[in-house]
């Protein structure tokens, strides 16, 4: 890997959070490290009821609203505090927040826990990583350097040498900060690069370099080429001898005097390519780079290749809106309740990039974060509609889960009757706050649906704890599993109410009885060991207690509603 001289570029903040700026500072901001972990296997995923090795990201956000809430704030606290110029210094306040806020419960109900998340499911947290002095913690701390925590600093030999680290990452970060902290830095030097960078060719560059869009590989590559010709940053590099070096190769490879004579930027070609490939190469990574981007765009062979070095056209345009209906900033992020950089809602996935450009020793880091939000909704029309879907197909789903959990915790089977009812009732109370809802589903119907499930909380619990200490006098099934099983339930209700009228008039016939009688029983008492007489002896449990007892709904084998199913 090239030297890199821990500078950051600034490239602009995310609007309406805080003001532009530009200007160059020692430090690395660290990527987010949600990176994308090999899948792990989970005996829960059944107990779930959702896919195996599928994380439902829309659902969580949906309906995890408070905690993914608690967790960023957590997160935006701690980058306020820490000192961000450490490697891994993401990574360890990402760690904490997730353990302080306890996340992998829920996590692990929405499958999160086998792919985006996966790394954090991992990790230990304190009090049980107690001590970083244990074997395997000082191998980790040893062979995973936290420079493997940030993606675009990572050397290859840490998806080797990490392996079976996760669980130790507070270790190895506590590590790395300690010995940042007391100047443990090694930074070669190959030429004078000093002088280099003091020079006005550089200030040039860097000045150039600023001003353009920095989210593809595209648009860091065009950036970069066309500002090496314009700030004659060749002329620089020789001058000091840096050309030998190998960051310095590529600056004095450009040939810019031939590009200026053969390369026209003017035409409709060039044109048409500049906002072809702004478009095509669309990816955050070269490594991510599409056949399509390679052909048009990058290959040495292709029709836009020598475009790069004319001026950039612009910013990349995005397809999908905000939660809010408003279009997503030049970094494809919208803005949360916090002010901190989100996707919307219903992407069926999202992550945070601060991609990163190794050029002249540097590794250039944007300041902002770049959000990657994929399946999204492209307008305010398809959000609400995607919005009520969701209710309608999986609000019922993710309940069951949180009222399997509740009776779990209470010691039962699975939830039962009278807690399904409450969780009917809370979803219908749901739906007929969103259809009355003006407009967006916004942070005001937010807060609307985060107020209904907390008060229903409680709810749940305590009919589970009732349930675990009294049971169900007179259990019935929630739903009606066939148009037979309902007829037969009416016949029978009905036989049952007669029933109970026959039983009631033969009762006051005997009451009437035992009163005539009364008069000559009178003085008599039970003589010791009288086994006639039963004094509140309880019934025996039978077959129907015990498989009412917390037992889940069943369903109809030939069809009927499986939603009730836990």
């Amino acid at each position: 890997m090239p030297r890199q001289v821990a500078l950051l570029l600034s490239l602009g903040t995310l609007q309406a959070v805080a003001s532009p700026s530009s200007s160059i500072e020692e430090t690395h901001l660290k990527e987010r490290a949600l990176s994308v972990a090999e899948p792990l296997s989970s005996a829960s995923a059944d107990e779930r009821g959702l896919a195996q090795d599928l994380c439902y990201f829309s659902l969580l956000n949906v309906f995890e609203n408070v905690l993914m809430n608690n967790w960023d704030r957590c997160i935006n606290t701690k980058a306020q505090e820490k000192n961000m110029n450490v490697a891994g210094a993401r990574a360890e306040m990402n760690v904490e927040c997730w353990c302080e806020e306890n996340l992998q419960p829920t996590l692990e109900l929405y499958g999160c826990c086998n792919s985006v998340y996966a790394n954090f499911c991992q990790a230990i947290c304190p009090p049980l990583l107690d001590n970083c002095t244990t074997a395997a913690a000082q191998t980790c701390i040893s062979n995973c350097p936290a420079v493997c925590y940030e993606n675009d600093y990572a050397p290859e030999f840490c998806d080797i040498t990490c392996q079976g680290c996760q669980p130790y990452v507070l270790c190895i970060t506590n590590h790395s900060r300690v010995n940042t902290e007391v100047g443990h830095v090694a930074h070669p030097q190959v030429c004078d690069d000093n002088a280099f960078y003091e020079s006005q060719e550089w200030k040039d560059w860097f000045d150039c370099y600023s001003k353009f869009p920095k989210r593809t590989h595209w648009a860091r590559h065009n950036a970069e080429n066309y500002c090496y010709c314009n700030s004659s940053l060749k002329a620089a590099a020789t001058r000091f001898s840096c050309c030998t070096a190998d960051w310095g190769q590529t600056i004095c490879d450009e040939d810019c005097s031939n590009a200026n004579q053969n390369v026209d930027c003017t035409t409709t070609e060039a044109q048409d390519c500049l906002n072809t490939c702004k478009q095509t190469c669309s990816k955050l990574y070269k490594t991510q780079m599409t056949t399509e981007c390679k052909n048009q765009c990058m290959d040495a062979s292709s029709t836009c290749e020598k475009y790069r070095v004319c001026e950039p056209a612009g910013p990349f345009e995005f397809d999908y809106v905000c939660d809010d209906g408003s279009s997503p900033n030049v970094r494809g992020c919208c803005a949360g309740r916090y002010g901190n950089p989100t996707c919307p809602k219903l992407c069926q996935s999202a992550t945070g990039h601060y991609p990163a450009l190794d050029a002249v020793n540097i590794r250039f880091t944007s300041k902002n974060l770049q959000c990657s939000c994929e399946g999204c909704p492209s307008s305010t029309q398809a959000t609400n509609d995607k919005y009520k879907t969701t209710l309608d197909e999986s609000l019922f789903e993710t309940g069951t889960l949180e009222i399997a959990r509740i009776a779990r915790e209470a010691g039962l089977v699975g939830p039962n009757t009278k807690m399904q009812e409450l969780l009917k009732e809370r979803d219908d109370r749901i739906k007929a706050e969103f259809d009355a809802h003006q407009g967006l589903p916004d942070d005001t119907w937010q807060d609307k649906m985060d107020a209904i499930q907390a008060e229903y909380t409680p709810l749940f619990q305590a009919e589970a704890a009732r349930y675990a200490l009294y049971g169900d006098p007179s259990p019935t099934p929630s739903t009606a599993t066939s148009s037979e099983d309902s007829n037969s339930t009416v016949i029978i209700i009905v036989a049952s109410a007669g029933g109970v009228v026959v039983l009631v008039l033969m009762g006051l016939i005997i009451r009437l009885l035992m009163r005539a009688k009364r008069g000559r029983m009178a003085g008599q008492r039970p003589r010791d060991g009288d086994t006639n007489v039963v004094m509140g002896r309880p019934v025996a449990p039978g077959t129907q207690a015990e498989v009412t007892e917390g037992a889940p709904v069943a369903t109809d084998e030939k069809g009927g509603d499986d939603n009730t199913k836990v």
